[in-house]
C-alpha cells in the first residue's frame, strides 16, 4: 500500500532549470559584471599612475617631461594614461593594457610595463652628441631634422643632453608593472570578485522567477 504522487508539467520546469537557458541568464548577467570589472581595472590603473611608482625617472627623461621625477605621469594628454583600454573577449572574459605601438613596431606599452634594455649605437651616440653641439651654440637649431629636431623641440632647446658616455654600452628603461600592481591590490581583486558574485546570484534569483511563473 502506498500513495504516488507525480510531478506533472515537468517538461516546463525542465525548461526553467536547463543548462540551454541558465546559461543565456548567465551570460547576460555576467557579461555587465566583466565590462563593469574591465571599466573599473581601467579606472583603477589609471589611479596607480597618478599615484606614481618607483623608481624616479632618470635626468634625460626629466627633460622631456619638463623636469619630472614622476614616472608615467606625463602632462596632460599623456600618450600612456590615455592608451589605456579594454576590450571584451567574451561574456566572462575582457583584456586591460595598452595596445601601442611607435613606428618601429616597438609595443611602447609593453616596454613600460616590463622594462627592456637598449643598446647604444653609433646613430644614437651621433645623435646625442649633435644635440649637444646645439645646446652649447656650436651648431645652429635650424640645422636640425628628423629625430633631432623632434628631441630639441620635446627638451626645449636640448638645454641638459649631453654626450653619451663611452662606457655606456646599454641604456636600462626600468620595470614599472602599474597594471600588474593594480590587478595584485586587494582592493581591486576584492571589487572585481564581488561583482561576479553579484552576477550570479541575479542569474539565481532570475531563474528562480522563471521556475516561479511556470
Amino acid at each position: 500500500m502506498g500513495a504516488y504522487i507525480k510531478l506533472k508539467g515537468w517538461k516546463s520546469y525542465g525548461a526553467a532549470i536547463s543548462v540551454r537557458f541558465h546559461k543565456a541568464t548567465l551570460e547576460k548577467y555576467v557579461g555587465r559584471a566583466t565590462r563593469a570589472n574591465a571599466i573599473a581595472v581601467k579606472r583603477r590603473a589609471r589611479q596607480k599612475i597618478q599615484q606614481g611608482m618607483e623608481p624616479a625617472n632618470a635626468p634625460l627623461t626629466m627633460l622631456f617631461k619638463g623636469g619630472s621625477s614622476q614616472p608615467l605621469k606625463g602632462t596632460k594628454g599623456a600618450d600612456l594614461f590615455n592608451s589605456i583600454t579594454y576590450e571584451l573577449r567574451s561574456w566572462e572574459m575582457a583584456v586591460v593594457g595598452v595596445n601601442r605601438y611607435n613606428n618601429d613596431g616597438y609595443n611602447i606599452g609593453l616596454i613600460v610595463h616590463e622594462g627592456a634594455t637598449i643598446a647604444v649605437t653609433q646613430p644614437m651616440r651621433n645623435l646625442f652628441y649633435l644635440l649637444w653641439l646645439v645646446s652649447v651654440g656650436s651648431v645652429e637649431a635650424s640645422a636640425l631634422t628628423g629625430r633631432a629636431k623632434e628631441i630639441y623641440d620635446a627638451t626645449n632647446s636640448a638645454a641638459g643632453i649631453v654626450p653619451i658616455d663611452p662606457k655606456t654600452t646599454h641604456i636600462r628603461i626600468p620595470a614599472r608593472p602599474f597594471l600588474t600592481e593594480t590587478m595584485k591590490n586587494p582592493e581591486t581583486r576584492m571589487v572585481l570578485k564581488r561583482n561576479w558574485q553579484n552576477a550570479v546570484e541575479a542569474t539565481i534569483r532570475d531563474q528562480a522567477k522563471r521556475g516561479r511563473r511556470i
